[in-house]
C-alpha cells in the first residue's frame, strides 16, 4: 500500500512553523547571554572593591619616591631642553600610550630663582633663564600616574585609573608642596618630581613639574 504523500505546499508551512517555534522558543530561553567584555570588567573591578586611596599611597612610597626607580638628572634635562625640546623628549621623557603625552621624572639640585602664583622657579645652572616649575598649586593630568611606566593601565577600568590620578595628585599636594611653602628666592633646594614640557613651541620652554619630595635649606 503507498504512502500518502505530502503535499509541497503543506510540507514548507510545516518546515517553516518548525523554524518560527524554535526562534520563540530561544528568543524566550536563551542557551547563553552576550554582555560586552568592558562591562566584564568594571563588575569585575566593582565585585574586588578596588582600594584606589591605598594602592595610590603605596605606589607613591614604593615606585615614585623610592631611589629604586631612578629619574632623569634635572640639569641634563634642561640642557638638551635648551637645544631641542624635541630630542630632550625623546631621550629624557616616557610617552603615556600611542599619541600620549610625554612625561619626565626628574631629580636635581639648584637654587630659588623666583616665586610666583604658579610656584617656585628652579634655577639648576646651565641655562640663563630658569626652566624648572615646581608646582604649588593644584596638580592636575596624569603625570605622575604614567611617568614610571610601572602601571599597566589595561588592568584598570577608566574610573579607576582617572582615581588613581586624582589620589596622586593629592598626595604631591598634601606631602610634597607644603616643604615649598618656606621657600625663599636664594635657598638651596633639591627635589624630585614629574610633569611635562609646558611652552615647548615657545622661545622659553620650561619643565612643569609635580613635586614628589623636596628639601629646602636656606
Amino acid at each position: 500500500m503507498a504512502r500518502a504523500r505530502i503535499p509541497e505546499r503543506s510540507r514548507w508551512r510545516i518546515v517553516a512553523g518548525w523554524l518560527v517555534g524554535t526562534v520563540v522558543v530561544l528568543a524566550l530561553f536563551p542557551p547563553f547571554h552576550i554582555r560586552p567584555l568592558s562591562a566584564v570588567g568594571v563588575a569585575q573591578k566593582a565585585s574586588a572593591g578596588v582600594n584606589v586611596p591605598g594602592f595610590a599611597e603605596r605606589f607613591w612610597d614604593e615606585k615614585l619616591v623610592s631611589p629604586a626607580v631612578p629619574g632623569s638628572e634635572a640639569a641634563a634635562v634642561v640642557a638638551a631642553l635648551v637645544q631641542d625640546p624635541a630630542l630632550a623628549a625623546g631621550k629624557y621623557g616616557r610617552r603615556a600610550g600611542v599619541g600620549g603625552k610625554t612625561f619626565f621624572l626628574v631629580s636635581g639640585a639648584g637654587r630659588v630663582a623666583s616665586i610666583d602664583q604658579t610656584g617656585v622657579w628652579i634655577d639648576v645652572g646651565g641655562a640663563q633663564t630658569p626652566r624648572v616649575l615646581l608646582l604649588t598649586g593644584p596638580v592636575f593630568g596624569n603625570a605622575l600616574r604614567d611617568v614610571t611606566g610601572l602601571l599597566n593601565l589595561s588592568d584598570d577600568s577608566s574610573a579607576d585609573s582617572n582615581s588613581l590620578s586624582r589620589q596622586l595628585n593629592h598626595l604631591s599636594e598634601t606631602r610634597a608642596q607644603a616643604a615649598l611653602q618656606g621657600a625663599r628666592v636664594g635657598a638651596s633646594i633639591a627635589f624630585r618630581a614629574a610633569g611635562e614640557i609646558d611652552d615647548a613651541s615657545q622661545a622659553v620652554p620650561v619643565l612643569r613639574l609635580a613635586p614628589i619630595r623636596v628639601e629646602v635649606r636656606p
